[in-house]
């Protein structure tokens, strides 16, 4: 009968992920490790006959100066999840990153699963697969989608915190997860897994079945896997706390006249919020042409009435209740996503000195994502004629005697939500051979990768024919189109005013379109590794190879996307492709073992360079060692150079058109909520007296920029293991990290560019800032432009911490034993310059959501030979709700009413148990308290929901997952 592994809980004060061991393990769990799992017990070889992630030599983890973070098997399935991104995510090195989440408003990235290692961004982690790159999800970028990595299929994930472009190439900057499948394995597994929350929702099912066997006398193994598995999606109006219409509002006392103060802040919590502009019925908003003067369609669409602003009236155009929007019931809380693929693994061994290895792994991944409809944002008001006939007489009446048009807006419901169906296809191939040779060991491989991204965007308008729909005239006595030429093409006349009374008119101007992306990665590469000679401390290890790499990206929309018409996807077609070529080594020396004061002692380093055909030639390498005084004290550390070069949606990507909210500085309403600069900034921009910003969508321009150079990154690591002779199972780690990344490659956040624009001492005139914001003649905002530049610096600091104490029980005269383990990540520093050389552009991020300074998991598990029982306590430090601010110009410290999150706390329980010799069943509850997100709302995110930068918190409440596990 197999044992069950173990992990578990305790002080929720240090917080993070746990791992598995079964009774005290035979060799020493990972170094360092915030998730301890023993390799041995992960059904690996020997330690001393293993490699670990952050070194291609052959050691163990106690070996090597980097910090390495272990996850094992079962606390994949405590987790109760077939998804591996949502149990990284909740580890404290590890950031938002893109999750089913925060991507709903996404068209061709919606559902995407990419982790940030250190918070320094998703494409400065690089993910593996058994120590090898794998093809890209996120098109354009090379960050791996781990959607298609299910679960049931890890053995173990390790991650290295620190900078590892030595030992692995670019985009290594901020660390390594190394997924490792399992292999080698003889028999068969059926795995079933369903799941549900506690509102009989977010239901969610899955099947996986693995066999594997040997034959030509035990010289070959092969193993077989096919997997399916389904999550359904849960929608924010199928949660109270997630749909409550909670937003921030400028404080109404600070409108009537009261000062700010401690007492009085300038910002507000409240509900039910909405916005002014465009809604569900219908608005004629005359005040942008000096009349004072808003109305509101009636349902169905006959008649109008003036607009209600609702308890405070139009505060920068928020309102408490009224006729502001609402924009809520078309959020989600997660997306639905559909997964099903296989794996296969060959070895035969040609001779005892030579195997032929195979891999290959395909995953389907079908994601659908549903959002706003189709409104008068992005295009703005639309004209319409007071001869329309479809226009309310009494409308009519009011406008004719001054103007033959006024101005309309609308959400438009009746054409359905805007959204898409995507469907990516991941291929990974893998072949070569490896043996040894004398003392060394050697491998020759070569890969190819390939993901297909085929969406279906559904919901759009097209702009040119729907305002030839709305341009409607009486044509022999019937409403027709006013165009001859549109009528010829079909047009049918649109109501606006009630568009479900003409649904020939909505059909005549809705969109579906397809888009088409591909990410191919070409790799190959040989290395090899052994004992060079041996010191009186030990052997000396060294390791020499080469990798060559070649990533294409190409997407291809369609020539309606392409026109920016159609209020969905606006993109150019592109193609580009980065390649490299590299040489590396790496060498481990000990100096000292078994002498007084130095039970080991080692040093170890590595260096690669790499020749880029955009980019040059860039040197990147590492330094450190290991010193153990005693048996039970270890210190390690380590210095590092890494490097990222610039991915092919950063160097080659079009001008492509999104559209965001922003929140426009120069508002009068906002004047007072930056720094001394902006006041005098936004008058020298042209600003007007008392001027109001329009709210809602704004239309944004990005684009890559072919003059990119690789980012440079220097990170220290430092950290100690405690293993007590007095307390035999006890293991304490501490780590310290410092990167500071230079040369640093910024997607200029439109935000973020209105901000420098006014919030720097940088005149508008000399600002390449406000040089990007384009401004119309009523100076509201028209558009942002955006792209990347080399000009920032990021940098961040912090501690890992963890504890792992597992010891023998006996209840009951049975034989068990305990494991309490407890993680924590203190974060002291995440700062971001968007100009490295300007002090003014310095953003603190640390403390501010999503970037709590302490977060941690501690988890208690008490383990028989045939049950298992763990609690799981999950910690996350109050935050600040804004995302950050400038270190030079602070935001007012009475902005909000509510400031910060609330500290969090999530509490899990796993039970398991063997059924049979071959069956087990695990049991898994989530979040028993049925705590709900922070109920903070501002603008941007919605904390409330759980989702955006709010992604850290858990937002579907108590869920319950089984798994069956029947083993041959």
């Amino acid at each position: 009968m197999r044992h069950l592994l173990v992990t578990s809980s305790l002080l929720a004060l240090i917080a993070q992920a746990a791992a598995a061991q079964t009774a005290p393990p035979a060799g020493p769990p990972a170094e360092g490790a915030s998730l301890t799992t023993a390799v041995e017990q992960a059904g690996q070889p020997p330690a001393d006959d293993i490699v670990v992630t952050g070194s291609r030599l052959r050691q163990t983890a106690d070996t090597t100066p980097a910090p390495v973070l272990s996850l094992g098997t079962v606390q994949l399935e405590r987790d109760g999840t077939d998804n591996l991104a949502t149990t990284l995510r909740e580890l404290g090195p590890i950031g938002v990153g893109f999750s089913d989440r925060n991507s709903q408003n996404l068209y061709a990235g919606a559902g995407l699963n990419l982790i940030d290692l250190r918070r320094l961004g998703y494409e400065r982690t690089l993910v593996l697969v058994n120590g090898r790159r794998q093809v890209p999800g996120d098109l354009g970028s090379n960050a791996v989608d781990l959607n298609t990595i299910p679960a049931p299929l890890v053995e173990r994930v390790e991650i290295v915190t620190g900078g590892t472009s030595a030992v692995y190439g670019a985009d290594a900057v901020s660390g390594v997860v190394n997924v490792i499948l399992k292999k080698d394995f003889e028999g068969l597994e059926v795995r079933g897994r369903g799941g549900v929350t506690s509102r009989g929702d977010g239901q969610s099912y899955g099947v996986t079945v693995t066999g594997g066997t040997h034959f030509a006398d035990n010289r070959g193994s092969i193993e077989v896997n096919g997997f399916y598995d389904y999550v359904d999606g849960v929608r924010a109006s199928q949660r109270s706390y997630a749909s409550n219409l909670l937003g921030t509002i400028n404080n109404p006392a600070i409108a009537a006249g009261a000062t700010p103060s401690a007492t009085v802040p300038y910002v507000i919590t409240s509900k039910p919020i909405g916005y002014t502009g465009p809604n569900q019925a219908g608005v004629i908003d005359f005040r942008p042409f000096g009349i004072n003067q808003v109305y509101v369609v009636t349902p169905g669409g006959t008649s109008i009435r003036p607009y209600n602003f609702g308890a405070a009236g139009d505060l920068g155009g928020i309102v408490i209740g009224g006729d502001g929007a609402t924009f809520q019931q078309y959020d989600n809380l997660s997306l639905p996503i559909e997964r099903f693929g296989g794996s296969l693994n060959l070895g035969y061994k040609l001779s005892d000195a030579v195997q032929f290895f195979a891999e290959a792994r395909i995953t389907d991944t079908r994601v659908k994502t549903r959002w706003q409809p189709a409104a008068d944002f992005e295009y703005g008001t639309v004209a319409i004629s007071v001869a329309n006939p479809y226009v309310p007489p009494l409308l009519a009446g009011a406008v004719a005697p001054f103007s033959p048009i006024f101005p309309f807006q609308r959400i438009y419901e009746d054409f359905g939500r805007r959204g898409s169906n995507s469907d990516r296809l991941s291929q990974q191939y893998t072949a070569g051979f490896d043996g040894s040779l004398g003392r060394f060991k050697w491998e020759v491989f070569g890969g190819y990768g390939q993901t297909d991204l085929n969406t279906h965007l559904i919901g759009g308008r097209n702009q040119d024919r729907f305002l030839d729909s709305i341009n409607v005239i009486l044509l022999n006595g019937q409403p027709a189109c006013a165009s001859a030429t549109a009528r010829a093409n079909g047009c049918q006349p649109l109501n606006v005013f009630n568009p479900a009374a003409t649904p020939a008119g909505i059909a005549y101007s809705s969109v579906q379109d397809d888009y088409h992306a591909r990410q191919q990665l070409a790799m190959g590469g040989a290395d090899i590794t052994g004992d060079l000679f041996t010191l009186p401390a030990g052997p000396v290890g060294g390791v020499l190879g080469i990798e060559a790499r070649r990533n294409t990206t190409g997407s291809f929309p369609s020539t309606a996307t392409q026109g920016c018409r159609e209020q969905l996807l606006c993109e150019q077609p592109s193609r580009g492709s980065v390649g490299v070529k590299e040489a590396y080594t790496e060498i481990r020396v000990p100096l000292l073992k078994d002498v007084p004061f130095a039970k080991e002692l080692s040093i170890q380093g590595a260096a690669r360079v790499s020749d880029y055909t955009i980019g040059g030639t860039n040197w990147t390498w590492n330094a450190g060692g290991t010193y153990a005084p005693t048996s039970w004290l270890r210190i390690r550390g380590e210095r590092s150079r890494a490097v990222r070069a610039p991915n092919a949606s950063e160097l080659f990507s079009p001008a492509s058109q999104t559209f965001t909210n922003l929140t426009d500085p120069c508002s009068a309403d906002q004047l007072a909520l930056g720094s001394a600069t902006r006041t005098t900034n936004c008058r020298a921009l042209g600003a007007p007296n008392g001027f109001v910003a329009s709210t809602g969508s704004k239309a944004v321009y990005n684009s890559g920029n072919r003059n990119l150079v690789p980012e440079k990154a220097d990170t220290w690591t430092i950290g100690l293991t405690l293993t007590p002779a007095f307390a035999k199972g006890l293991r304490i780690t501490a780590d310290y990290y410092d990167i500071n990344l230079k040369q640093a490659i910024q997607p200029t956040d439109p935000s973020t560019v209105l901000l420098e624009c006014t919030d720097t001492a940088v005149t508008p005139a000399t600002n390449p800032y406000c040089q990007a914001i384009t401004r119309g003649a009523d100076f509201n905002i028209a558009s942002v432009a955006t792209g990347y530049l080399n000009v920032g610096r990021l940098e961040t600091r912090g501690i890992d911490l963890a504890l792992d104490y597992t010891f023998p029980l006996h209840l009951f005269g049975t034989p068990a034993h305990v494991n309490l383990n407890g993680q924590a990540t203190y974060l002291d520093r995440l700062r971001v310059f968007t100009d490295a050389n300007n002090a003014a552009t310095e953003f603190k991020e640390e403390g501010y959501l999503p970037n709590p300074r302490w977060q941690g998991i501690a988890t208690m598990t008490y383990a028989t030979s045939r049950l298992e029982v763990t609690l799981r306590t999950r910690f996350l430090d109050d935050t600040k709700i804004l995302t950050g601010e400038l270190v030079q110009s602070p935001q007012p410290s009475n902005l909000f009413d509510l400031p910060t999150t609330g500290a969090k706390i999530y509490e899990d329980i796993s039970v398991a148990y063997d059924l049979t010799r071959h069956a087990n069943l695990r049991v898994n509850v989530s979040n028993i308290f049925d705590n709900a997100p922070p109920q903070r709302g501002s603008s941007g995110f919605a904390i409330f929901q759980g989702r955006d930068r709010g992604d850290i918190y858990p937002n579907l409440g108590t869920t319950f997952s089984a798994v069956l596990t029947y083993k041959l």
